[in-house]
C-alpha cells in the first residue's frame, strides 16, 4: 500500500510570519502613498487564504491593478528574504519526517502560497530530503482541494491524509475526500475536526490509527448531470456525466455504480470508467445494453440527472514499464483511461501497446487509443485486423512487453493468465462479474483466490471490494 501524508506549510510546518512582515515592509516603504506597516499578527491572520484574497485584505483601499503590482513585488521579495533568513520550524520537524518515512509514509506539501515560497522553505532549512513532492496554488492556479487531489492521483497513493491548521484547510480536505488532522498548535481553530495534534512530533504516535479508520478512496453517492449520449455502434453507448465529487478521486480501472430512476429496480449497475477529465470534473462511461438498467441509461439525454456511487474498486497500478493494454469487447473501455494515464506518466507511446479484441468490424473506441499508444486489433470473424484472439495478435506481430494489463471476458483473461505465467510477465487482470451491492457487503461477486480472504475466511475474493483488478497470480479463473 502506498501511504501519504500531505501537509499545509504555514502554521503546520513552520511560522514565517515575522520574516514575511519584514519583507513586505521593505517593499511598502518604497511607496510614499501607502501608509501601511505589516505586523506578524496581520500575516498570521491571512495565512492559508488564496493569494488574491490576501492582497485584498491587506490593501483593501488600493485600485486593483495597482494593488496587484505591489502584491507581486511583495511576493517576489518575500521569497528572496525567506530563502536567505528562513522562518521558525516547529520542534523536531526533521526527526519526525524521518520517522514517518521509516514507517512507510511518503510526505508532501500542498499550500495556497505563491510559486517559489515552498522552495524558499526547503532551501533555507535544507529539508528537500524530508519531502517527496510539493504542489501549490502558484504552480497550478488551482485551489488547495484540487492540489491535494492531484498529489494523491499523480503519486498513486492508496491512502493519504492532510494535516493543516485553519478552517480553510479542513474544508479543502473534505472536498478532496481525505481524512483531516488538525495541527492545533498552528494559527487557527477547526471545530468540526475530531483528530488533533498539539505538537508536530505527535503525528508519529497517531498516524497509523488514523489510517486504519478509513481509506483515501472514499466513495460518494451523488447526483450527476448527463452532458452527452452517443451510440458508438449497435448496442454500445457512450455517456458523459458531470460529477466532480467522484471524478476528482477516480483512476483508471475503477468503476461506478449507476442507479435507475425506476424504483422497481433498486440495485445499481456497475459500469467501468472509460475516461476521466479531472479539470472539468466529468466521467465517461461506455457500456453495452444488457438489460433493463443499461437500456434506461441509453435513453438519457443532456440535462437529465443520474445517481452515482463511486469511485469503487482498486484500479490499475502504473508500473511505467513497456506494457500490453489488452481489452476484449466491453472490457475495452476501461483500458482507454489507462492508456491516457500511462502516456501522461511519461511512458513513450511506442512502449504502450493497446491490443483490442472485437467480434466484427465495429471497432468502437479504436481511434481514441491512437494518441496514447500503438494500437493492434483482433476480430473473431477476421473482418478487421488479425483474425482470432488478442494472443494471436501478439504472436503475429512478435510483440513483447514487461507488464500486462487486461480486461474482458473470462475465457480471454484465462488465456492471458496462462500466457503471463509461461512468459514470466507481470500481469494485472480486471475481472468482470455481476454485482449487487458493489461495496463488498453481499458476497455476490466472488472469485477463487489462492489466499484466504479475511472477510469470508475462505479462498474467495470479492471482485467489487478487493478488485476488480488483481495480480494474475492471486486468482484462479
Amino acid at each position: 500500500m502506498k501511504k501519504g501524508i500531505i501537509f499545509d506549510l504555514d502554521g503546520t510546518l513552520w511560522d514565517s510570519g515575522e520574516g514575511v512582515a519584514k519583507a513586505w515592509n521593505e517593499i511598502l516603504k518604497e511607496y510614499a502613498d501607502i501608509h501601511l506597516t505589516v505586523t506578524t499578527q496581520m500575516v498570521h491572520s491571512v495565512m492559508g487564504m488564496l493569494l488574491p484574497d490576501i492582497a485584498r485584505k491587506m490593501m483593501p483601499d488600493l485600485e486593483e491593478n495597482y494593488r496587484s503590482a505591489i502584491f507581486d513585488r511583495c511576493m517576489e521579495y518575500e521569497n528572496q528574504y525567506l530563502e536567505q533568513h528562513g522562518g521558525i520550524l516547529y520542534p523536531k520537524l526533521r526527526q519526525t519526517c524521518q520517522e514517518l518515512h521509516r514507517l512507510g509514509y511518503q510526505l508532501f506539501i500542498a499550500s495556497n502560497c505563491q510559486k517559489g515560497y515552498t522552495e524558499a522553505f526547503l532551501n533555507h532549512h535544507q529539508l528537500w530530503d524530508c519531502f517527496d513532492g510539493t504542489l501549490c496554488a502558484g504552480d497550478t492556479s488551482k485551489p488547495k482541494w484540487y492540489n491535494i487531489s492531484e498529489i494523491v492521483r499523480t503519486n498513486e497513493l492508496d491512502w493519504a491524509c492532510y494535516v493543516g491548521d485553519v478552517q480553510g484547510d479542513y474544508q479543502a480536505t473534505v472536498r478532496a475526500g481525505l481524512p483531516f488532522i488538525h495541527a492545533a498548535y498552528g494559527f487557527g481553530k477547526v471545530d468540526q475536526c475530531k483528530t488533533k495534534i498539539h505538537s508536530f512530533c505527535e503525528l508519529v504516535t497517531i498516524i497509523d490509527s488514523v489510517r486504519e479508520q478509513g481509506s483515501t478512496q472514499q466513495k460518494v453517492q451523488t447526483v450527476g448531470s448527463v452532458l452527452s449520449q452517443e451510440c458508438l455502434c449497435e448496442g454500445i453507448y457512450k455517456m458523459t456525466v458531470q460529477c466532480e465529487q467522484i471524478a476528482r478521486n477516480a483512476k483508471a480501472g475503477q468503476f461506478v455504480s449507476l442507479y435507475c430512476q425506476d424504483q422497481a429496480h433498486l440495485l445499481p449497475r456497475p459500469i467501468s470508467i472509460c475516461q476521466i477529465d479531472y479539470a472539468k470534473g466529468t466521467l465517461c462511461f461506455v457500456y453495452r445494453i444488457a438489460g433493463y438498467g443499461t437500456n434506461e441509461f441509453s435513453k438519457y439525454q443532456p440535462k437529465d440527472t443520474i445517481t452515482l456511487l463511486g469511485p469503487l474498486g482498486n484500479g490499475f497500478p502504473l508500473l511505467k514499464q513497456k506494457a500490453f493494454l489488452i481489452g476484449g469487447g466491453i472490457g475495452i473501455p476501461p483500458m482507454l483511461e489507462l492508456a491516457k494515464s500511462y502516456h501522461q506518466s511519461g511512458v513513450a507511446k511506442e512502449n504502450i501497446i493497446s491490443i483490442l479484441g472485437y467480434r466484427d468490424h465495429q471497432t468502437f473506441l479504436k481511434e481514441a487509443f491512437e494518441p496514447y499508444s500503438q494500437v493492434f486489433v483482433a476480430s473473431q470473424d477476421g473482418s478487421v485486423g488479425t483474425k482470432g484472439t488478442v494472443l494471436d495478435v501478439i504472436q503475429e506481430h512478435a510483440l513483447q512487453a514487461d507488464v500486462i494489463y487486461a480486461c474482458g471476458p473470462t475465457p480471454m483473461l484465462r488465456a492471458i493468465q496462462q500466457y503471463a505465467n509461461q512468459t514470466h510477465t507481470i500481469c494485472y487482470l480486471s475481472l468482470e462479474e455481476k454485482m449487487a451491492c458493489g461495496i463488498g457487503a453481499c458476497l455476490a461477486c466472488v472469485c477463487k483466490s489462492k489466499e484466504v480472504d479475511e472477510h469470508t475466511n475462505v479462498n474467495h475474493k470479492r471482485i467489487c471490494k478487493d478488485g476488480p483488478v488483481f495480480l494474475a497470480s492471486e486468482v484462479e479463473l
